[in-house]
């Protein structure tokens, strides 16, 4: 007896639709947010494990939007999974950066940073070059960049810059090409090349998930189905008026 549910990409996203119609209502762009867990699960960056953290955390708008001095966007994540507000506030950063020429966002006191990575790869499909980087152990940092219309981020590991030792958010500055970020952050590209992940290894890992589908335990298939059975509630006048019945 098989220990396991293995599921192809369009099962999987049919099913976390539905969880999370079940969980927001109509409140949210369910599709977006699919995308956003599944694009994090087929690029190993565990999609799914950081959902069902957060998931008790949803729904979630931004916790608390502010402006810098400098005009940079400032998120404070109140704790909580930056997976529950990731899609709005990386909105957010694209329209300012399309307005202004570019944008920074700062989010702090959150989890779940790395998360920033699907943010990279949501800007270059918007038109724009962006890079993002999360302190690490060791005094170190991930960076992940991706230029406009590119098909992958690049990811690597980095030295911290003098000044960024106890620095513990994560930051995301979106512009019209790297180039543009490299002019104001020119630091955070002195790459340490033994910690490079590059865009076309995270593709393969993609495409091997195309290929054979996606295995997952039979609990965490059954938590899945939990929350899409949410949606299929007793009608009530109420609800068949809004249906058009």
């Amino acid at each position: 007896m098989s220990s396991g549910v293995t599921l192809s990409l369009n099962e999987l996203r049919a099913l976390l639709r539905k969880a999370f119609e079940g969980i927001y209502g109509h409140d949210h762009d369910w599709n977006a947010l699919t995308d956003l867990v599944l694009w994090l699960e087929f690029h190993d960056l565990d999609g799914l494990k950081i959902f069902f953290d957060a998931e008790p955390g949803l729904p979630c708008d931004i916790p608390n939007l502010s402006e810098g001095d400098n005009g940079d966007i400032l998120i404070d994540g109140k704790g909580g999974s930056f997976l529950q507000f990731n899609v709005t506030s990386c909105d957010l950063l694209v329209s300012k950066a399309k307005t202004a020429g570019q944008a920074v966002l700062h989010v702090n006191n959150t989890k779940h940073v790395q998360v920033i990575t699907a943010s990279v790869a949501r800007c270059a499909s918007s038109g724009l070059a962006a890079a993002a980087w999360w302190p690490s152990e060791e005094n170190s940092a991930y960076i992940a960049f991706q230029e406009a219309g590119a098909r992958a981020p690049n990811l690597f590991r980095v030295s911290l810059p003098a000044g960024f030792e106890n620095y513990e958010g994560v930051t995301i500055i979106a512009a019209p090409s790297i180039k543009d970020i490299q002019t104001r952050y020119q630091d955070w590209f002195q790459f340490q090349k033994s910690g490079q992940t590059p865009s076309n290894e995270i593709e393969e890992r993609y495409q091997q998930h195309l290929d054979h589908g996606f295995a997952m335990s039979v609990d965490d298939y059954k938590r899945l189905c939990h929350y899409a059975d949410r949606v299929l509630v007793e009608a009530t006048e109420q609800s068949r008026r809004g249906a058009g019945e």
